[in-house]
């Protein structure tokens, strides 16, 4: 799932916890999905809940304080209308899977800020909250920006920029160098990847 699924924890937001960037416009959930199977996709993203909530109490221990959910950042660049109808689609799906169809765990996610939101995501944003596949509140963590300059006026009032990978608009380089360890680099690799267009179309 993470190679064909770009994301990763990088740097820290102001309380001391890591950030999770995701570039959701290169995610084909259903092409993933037909690939490893409904079941083994959802164990997927059960496993990588479990790997966060470690990490934020290690990250708590550290600063001496319960750290209560996670910052999301998601850049939608390329993702074509047809690929988010497809996503949503099928995220209805896992969403059904879930007790009383609501994330068992909302709590995992504290603020989700959206950057390059292509000119229909409002018009697929407004669907959704009708649509019950995204909880009223979660929906009230989430902030969309298409223009740049206040996507990172927001970004910064939960993170500084020089804990923000470049891909991002920001200047890390604590995320991005030496000091992040293996692990960082490998999650630098996924996120700075580049995933061929259609890749999952060629699944069978």
């Amino acid at each position: 799932l993470r190679q064909n699924m770009p994301n990763g924890i990088l740097g820290e937001d102001r309380r001391g916890a890591g950030v999770m960037y995701q570039r959701m416009g290169m995610w084909d959930v259903p092409g993933i999905g037909r690939e490893t199977g409904l079941d083994t996709y959802i164990a997927g993203l059960w496993f990588e809940v479990w790997w966060s909530w470690h990490l934020l109490y290690q990250e708590s221990i550290a600063a001496g304080v319960a750290l209560v959910g996670r910052l999301y950042v998601v850049d939608l660049a390329g993702m074509y209308l047809s690929r988010a109808m497809r996503n949503i689609s099928y995220g209805k799906q896992i969403t059904a899977t879930f007790p009383g169809k609501e994330h068992p765990i909302p709590e995992g996610m504290s603020k989700c800020i959206v950057t390059n939101a292509p000119w229909y995501v409002e018009r697929v944003w407004s669907a959704l909250k009708y649509s019950g596949v995204i909880p009223a509140r979660t929906l009230a963590k989430v902030s969309i920006f298409s223009d740049e300059a206040k996507f990172l006026a927001e970004l910064s009032k939960h993170v500084d920029l020089d804990q923000v990978p470049s891909l991002f608009g920001g200047s890390s380089a604590t995320a991005e160098g030496a000091e992040a360890g293996e692990r960082g680099r490998e999650m630098v690799a996924l996120l700075t990847r580049d995933v061929p267009e259609g890749w999952a179309s060629e699944l069978r």
